[in-house]
């Protein structure tokens, strides 16, 4: 599975917070969000995401697995990153 962004998706930092906004959509991201946003490519993997939060953070495959899939569900849901 491969992750692409939507180029038409606005970035905006508020009082150190980090918002995407889509069409009428805007998303909240947390610090591992921002993490992920930021290191997504076009075309890079899940698994590939996974990966980089192993590397960055304190926790396990299985966590950060899931934490993931939910976060991309979530991005996809609301048109931010493409999933093919």
């Amino acid at each position: 599975m491969k992750i692409t962004k939507n180029p038409f998706v606005t970035l905006k930092e508020y009082e150190g917070d980090i918002f995407l906004i889509a069409d009428d959509n805007v998303f909240h991201l947390d610090g591992i969000g921002a993490f992920v946003w930021e290191k997504i490519e076009d075309d890079i993997s899940e698994d590939q995401v996974v990966d980089l939060i192993l590397t960055e953070y304190e926790v396990t495959e299985k966590k950060a697995k899931k934490d993931i899939n939910s976060l991309l569900k979530n991005l996809n849901k609301y048109n931010i990153i493409s999933i093919h």
